[in-house]
Formats: structure tokens, C-alpha cells, sequence
């Protein structure tokens, strides 16, 4: 379940919500991983999945940074440090297309 469409509900309230509709795992909007002026940690948005027996869906989550003019240089050590963090960049689909459609 996608969580932009879902308004301005915690990340909690959209995971309770998603389970209750049935939804084994969710992707949720930047808002709800918001946590006043910064985002949430990960261990804190793992254990709230874990908590509810969802999974994050298997896309990443869209992160769009911005950055103070000339501040190039701090927002390419951002994206390279959430990079590092996150199993996105190693992830790839299958190059064998009918293998991929099963």
C-alpha cells in the first residue's frame, strides 16, 4: 500500500490502517517519516514495521534533497551517505525479461 494518497496520518496510523486493509507491506510518504524538522531514524521506522508485522514495500522510498545555493558539495555527501546506508543501490531487475514475467 502507498501511503501518499493517505493524508497526514503518523507512520503508525498509515501502518495500522494498511493492515487493516489487508496489506502485508507498505511504502509510506516522506511526511509520515518526518519527525519534526528531521526524518526519523531508521531503526525507529524498522521497528515500527516489525512492530505491526508489516514490510517495507521492496521499492525505496522517493527522497528528494534541497539544499542552500552553492551547497552542491553538502548535498552530495547526503545522497552518498544515505546511499551507504540503504540496500537501494544494489538492488537491480532481472536483465532476462521473460524470467522476470514468470
Amino acid at each position: 500500500m502507498e501511503g501518499a494518497q493517505h493524508g497526514a496520518k503518523s507512520l503508525a496510523e498509515f501502518l495500522d490502517y494498511a493492515k487493516k486493509s489487508g496489506a502485508t507491506g507498505a511504502q509510506p510518504s516522506n511526511f509520515m517519516l518526518q519527525d519534526g524538522k528531521k526524518f526519523k531514524g531508521a531503526q525507529e521506522i524498522k521497528d515500527t514495521f516489525a512492530q505491526r508485522g508489516m514490510s517495507l514495500d521492496g521499492i525505496p522510498i522517493g527522497l528528494q534533497l534541497v539544499g542552500r545555493a552553492g551547497g552542491e558539495a553538502d548535498l552530495l555527501q547526503l545522497g552518498h551517505a544515505y546511499e551507504q546506508a540503504t540496500p537501494w543501490h544494489a538492488m537491480h531487475p532481472p536483465l532476462d525479461a521473460a524470467a522476470a514475467l514468470g
